[in-house]
């Protein structure tokens, strides 16, 4: 039963569903540049710059999908819906936040084709935020006060990236599923994973640069 659902995940398809435009702030290395800015804050400057290049109007967007992982700033609850309202999407479209680990970006888009398909909505906007330098130094069980030598604190970033049901942590898995292709191309090296959209110029028209 679960392998046949699996395989119908996917090979499902859309019908008249678009992705319209694109864009996205550069990556930066971990407590950098960008390291003072929050989530929220990336998503309304990339949705605003995305509104500005495609000629598409926040005005005829009909949902707001958001994925966001690790809730690194006060307004993350709000993250989906601060993102709309301040690209200048209307007051009254919905918000919706989405959470599916490294999957997340994809969900975001998958969610928008299902309230298209299912004529809920003709266009959504699909943002995904993410900030690791922003991860908080976190305690969950302190909430009435500590007692005398039982301080603690844990670092989210650290802590939250082991699943602890599999005892596994993202990088293995990310390692795990990228053994199969580690082989270099005969004659060269391995491309790096930007290096091929870059070396045919699809990168440069989506990032948005100061």
């Amino acid at each position: 039963m679960h392998e046949s659902l699996e395989a119908r995940a996917q090979t499902a398809s859309y019908d008249d569903v678009w992705l319209v435009a694109g864009v996205r702030t550069p990556f930066a290395d971990y407590m950098s540049v960008l390291s003072g800015v929050s989530p929220t804050d990336l998503g309304i400057y990339a949705a605003r710059a995305l509104f500005e290049r495609s000629g598409v109007s926040p005005a005829d967007v009909d949902s707001v999908i958001a994925g966001n992982v690790a809730q690194s700033s006060f307004d993350a609850y709000y993250l989906p819906r601060h993102i709309g309202l301040y690209a200048g999407v209307a007051l009254g479209v919905p918000a919706l936040l989405v959470h599916r680990l490294c999957g997340t970006g994809f969900e975001t888009i998958l969610t928008a084709a299902d309230q298209i398909a299912l004529g809920k909505a003709k266009l959504a906007l699909c943002v995904g935020a993410e900030s690791m330098s922003r991860n908080p130094v976190a305690a969950y069980s302190h909430r009435s006060g500590f007692r005398l030598g039982q301080v603690e604190f844990k670092d989210f970033l650290w802590e939250a990236t082991l699943d602890t049901a599999s005892n596994t942590r993202m990088g293995e898995t990310a390692e795990n599923l990228r053994a199969p292709l580690r082989h270099p191309p005969r004659g060269g090296r391995p491309l790096r994973g930007a290096e091929l959209p870059a070396r045919h110029g699809r990168l440069g028209e989506r990032l948005l640069r100061r």
